[in-house]
């Protein structure tokens, strides 16, 4: 398990060079802006709907939400048409 550890560490520490070894730049990339950008206001509206008892904006909240993640996934689909990438795994990892 500690193995299995360090080599994603490593995986990822390496994903800031410009090697074909580590994860890929554009998922580490689409993994910030969920965090950053989606998910702390989904988690910070949803905790002041629960304080205040106000669940009116909730529908209003899931269209965001369901937008942007169409969105994301509609971005992957262009870029496997555009580059022509059909297997669906960006990553090249050699060992």
């Amino acid at each position: 398990m500690l193995q299995f550890i360090k080599e994603r560490i490593k995986d990822w520490l390496n994903s800031y060079n410009n090697a074909n070894i580590g994860f890929s730049g554009k998922k580490l990339s689409a993994f910030v802006i969920v965090i950053f950008c989606f998910c702390s206001p989904v988690i910070t509206w949803t905790y002041w709907a629960y304080k205040h008892n106000d669940w009116s904006l909730l529908t209003g909240v899931l269209v965001v939400v369901s937008s942007i993640i169409a969105t994301l996934f509609g971005i992957n689909v262009y870029d496997k048409l555009k580059n022509g990438n059909t297997n669906g795994n960006t990553d090249t990892k050699t060992e």
